[in-house]
Formats: C-alpha cells, structure tokens, sequence
C-alpha cells in the first residue's frame, strides 16, 4: 500500500524503489529506528509519509471502511476487543471510482483522498466504490445489496490482483457475519470461469468455505443460497 502511494507522486519514476535503495545505501552497517526510514521517504517524495502511515504499524488491527451511498465510515476490526484499545481513526489514502447506472458500468477513477475521520461525505453522490486496481491492508464492505451488485456487475473491468482482492473482501466479510452467504455464493458464479490462477486460488477457499458452512451444520444456509448436494450452485 505505501508503495502504491508513494508511487503515485510520479508518473516516470519508482519512487518507492528510490527511497529504499537510498536507505540502504545511507544506513548500511548502522542501526537504525522507523523515524530514519520515513525522513528518507519524505526526502525523495517532498510530503511526510510518515505522518500518514506510522499509525498502520502501531495500532491493533486494521481498518474496515463501509462504502455508504454518499457516505464513507471506517472502524477498526479486531479478533478480539480491548476496551481500553485506542479508537483514534487511521489516515487511509483511497482511491474513489464513479460507477454509471447503464446496464455494463464504466469506472471513471478520478478522485483521490485521504480520510482522516470515522465518518467521511462522499461529494458525488453516484454509486462509488474503492481502489480497484489496488492491494491495500483494509476491508471493503459495501452496505446496500444494489450497490454491491453494482460492484460485481463492474468486476470483468479490475486487474487480476483487483479481482483477487474484491473476492478475498467477500469471503472475509461472510466469514465475520458483515455479509450474508449470499454475497460469497453469488461472487463464486461470477468468477467461476476466471482465467486467472490467483483468482481461482481464491473461488475454490470460497467453495471450501461454503461446503464447510453446509456440511457443518448449517443446512439452511445451503437451501437459502441454493446450494446443490456438493455445496456450489445450483444451474
């Protein structure tokens, strides 16, 4: 993710590989603390990336940011909750993309933004959706059912590592009762056919998963998402 960022400062140079490769050479052999290594990133890009990503290393847990229809709200996910844990919200750069309401939606990904709050208004008001080219430590979930599908109706246009990331979104969102099994039932339909080995890495934990649900003990689950005897969908 700080690569994707930091990138993005430069159309013709990796400005990431330039950091790294100057901190090496300038910290060879010496000891060193995180505040030497965000000083050489903000040398080579002009901004204070550390001011942006230190806290993704010293909070628990990470992000879940929930796409509203005008609205989006990020809270922390943790296995476990502390009460005494910090609430303060991460600053999380995104990248915001337009989806048209025509029957094939075209993504039109031209607003960039860092949210530094829990709650952040969305100034278009058209059905958004987040980072689909991009590998980011944080969970997207999109709240209402039309716009999800309006997601999964847009996915043919990610790159293979967006499709990747959308599907293991799905799962763990299913996994962790923000989804219904529907949603993961539905997406495995989608991208059955996927040509992609890493997408398919991804469909067939998806399959697991729902065989798991219905062989656990869950049969209702199968008979309300459609299950067939071996636990994918019915045709």
């Amino acid at each position: 993710m700080i690569r994707n960022y930091v990138n993005s400062k430069s159309l013709h140079e990796d400005l990431f590989l330039k950091a790294v490769r100057l901190f090496l050479r300038r910290y060879q052999h010496q000891s060193v603390e995180a505040k030497d290594f965000w000083k050489v990133f903000q040398e080579v890009t002009g901004e204070d990336i550390g001011a942006l990503f230190s806290g993704w290393f010293t909070k628990p847990g990470f992000p879940l940011i929930t796409v509203q229809q005008n609205r989006l709200v990020q809270e922390r996910f943790l296995s476990g909750w502390n009460k005494h844990e910090s609430t303060t919200p991460w600053k999380i750069p995104v990248e915001i993309c337009q989806l048209t309401r025509k029957s094939h939606p075209v993504m039109n990904c031209t607003e960039k933004m860092t949210i530094n709050d829990k709650s952040t208004i969305l100034t278009n008001h058209e059905f958004s959706m987040l980072n689909p080219e991009l590998a980011v430590y944080y969970i997207i979930k999109y709240e209402d059912e039309d716009h999800f599908q309006k997601v999964l109706e847009s996915s043919h246009e990610f790159s293979e590592v967006g499709r990747y990331y959308f599907l293991r979104d799905v799962e763990f969102l299913v996994r962790h009762s923000h989804y219904y099994m529907d949603r993961l039932l539905t997406a495995i339909d989608k991208f059955r056919n996927d040509r992609s080995y890493l997408v398919q890495q991804m469909v067939m934990e998806m399959e697991h998963y729902s065989r798991v649900m219905k062989e656990g003990g869950y049969p209702e689950i199968a008979r309300f998402a459609g299950l067939n005897e071996h636990g994918f969908l019915k045709r």
